[in-house]
Order: C-alpha cells, then sequence, then structure tokens
C-alpha cells in the first residue's frame, strides 16, 4: 500500500465531532467508519470494530474520562489504529481496549488515529 498523505491540521479541524455519549458503542464506531472514509482517508485492510474477546466491554462511552484514539504497529505485520477507553477512576482500573482497525502504512495508521482523535472528542 503506498504512503498515505497525513491530514493537514485544517482537514482534522474541519471534522465534525460525533455524539457519543449515552451511544452504544457499536452505533457511534459505524459513524466513526463512515465519517474517516468521507474525509478521504483510507482505511486499509479493515475499519473500526469492536474487539469481541474483551471481557466485561462497556456497551456505552458513559462513565469515561477520556477516549484514547492510537497509532500502533502490529505484532506480525501491518499497523492499527487504536480505540481505547480510559476509566473516570484510571489510577485503580485499567484502560480498556475497545476497537482497532488494520491498515499496511505507518502514515495511514496516524491518519485514522488522527482522524479518530478529532471525531470523538467533546
Amino acid at each position: 500500500m503506498p504512503l498515505q498523505a497525513l491530514p493537514s491540521f485544517e482537514t482534522l479541524a474541519r471534522l465534525k465531532p460525533i455524539p457519543h455519549e449515552g451511544r452504544p458503542i457499536q452505533d457511534v464506531l459505524i459513524d466513526l467508519n463512515e465519517a474517516i472514509k468521507a474525509a478521504g482517508i483510507e482505511f486499509g485492510e479493515s475499519e473500526f470494530s469492536i474487539l469481541r474477546y474483551v471481557d466485561d466491554l462497556p456497551e456505552t462511552f458513559d462513565n469515561f474520562r477520556w477516549i484514547d484514539c492510537t497509532a500502533v504497529r502490529g505484532g506480525n505485520e501491518g499497523f492499527y489504529a487504536h480505540i481505547s477507553l480510559v476509566p473516570r477512576q484510571h489510577d485503580r482500573n485499567p484502560t480498556i481496549l475497545i476497537a482497532t482497525a488494520k491498515t499496511w502504512c505507518w502514515s495511514s495508521a496516524l491518519a485514522i488515529a488522527a482522524a479518530a482523535t478529532r471525531l470523538l472528542s467533546d
């Protein structure tokens, strides 16, 4: 996959945040995936989806201090954008990784994570 240009600050600033308080996480991820694609950012192998193997996955974004969106290198291949929830009592509770998107280049993972950060901001 060719390198994807990182979105400019102006491009990210124009993105309208997606309402997420009180909404099911799956519904928010559907809207998030559509908004990222509408912004011209390519996902690569897979869009954001809920991690099914996480125990006690919350159903909504309520009761969390922060939504954390980051780009990471895959363990075997590719790159990922992660979405995690940081609890209000983050000093006593672990961050919960709730969704990932997979791509084949670092610049794409960075672009996806940057767009997700803006779209899930308040």
